[in-house]
């Protein structure tokens, strides 16, 4: 019975060994398979965009500024206000002018009617001459249209050699029969070259009129 009782000892160690071996290499196997897979995996790729360049009309340079254009006090027309007549003034487009004691300022203004022209005005044909290349200068008018609707336009133009060499326009829709101001800036092309402004009442219907004072032209500098 004793010698039953070692061999059933012993066997039961043996199993417990053989037990202990099997889940040691399970173990193992387990791990390893782990690991591969883990290896196996794919790499993740996260494509950063490229930054885009900005564009170049958008770039501003470092310590640049927007020139500012000061106007150079002392008006070039002689006689803007019409209060010595007519003089160094004629009409164009066949207008006609009649001096009236409606002003925007002073007394007396001019008023332009339609004549067998489309386009009537008012010019001041030599205004200045010009001292440089690429200077700037200003023109303005104060206008009142008879009825609303009508057009009022300033022309600066520059003469070489006594023909129009360049012109800078712009024009307004009156709304209304109050007062307004006509504004138009140009560079000089030609140095020695002469300016002259024209004010102009476009396809001025036959029944009504513009009237016309202020008429300046200033020289400006650039900052």
């Amino acid at each position: 019975m004793v010698r039953n009782r070692a061999i059933g000892v012993a066997l039961g160690v043996l199993l417990l060994v053989v037990l202990a071996v099997a889940i040691s290499r399970a173990v193992s196997a387990l791990g390893s398979r782990s690991d591969r897979d883990a290896g196996a995996a794919p790499a993740t790729t996260i494509a950063i965009p490229a930054t885009r360049p900005p564009a170049a009309g958008s770039t501003i340079a470092p310590g640049s500024t927007t020139p500012t254009v000061t106007t150079v006090p002392g008006n070039l027309v002689g006689n803007p206000g019409f209060e010595t007549g007519t003089d160094g003034w004629r009409p164009i487009g066949a207008a006609t002018l009649d001096r009236v004691s409606v002003a925007h300022e002073g007394i007396w203004a001019i008023r332009l009617t339609g004549g067998s022209e489309a386009d009537p005005g008012v010019a001041f044909p030599t205004v200045t001459t010009t001292k440089a290349k690429g200077s700037m200068y200003q023109a303005s008018a104060w206008v009142r249209a008879s009825q609303p609707g009508q057009t009022g336009e300033i022309r600066l133009l520059e003469y070489v050699d006594g023909e129009r060499y360049a012109i800078f326009r712009s024009g307004l829709v009156l709304g209304d029969t109050g007062w307004h101001h006509l504004g138009v800036a140009q560079l000089v092309h030609v140095k020695g070259s002469t300016l002259g402004v024209e004010v102009v009442a476009p396809k001025l219907p036959a029944t009504a009129n513009l009237t016309v004072d202020d008429v300046t032209v200033r020289l400006a500098t650039t900052k």
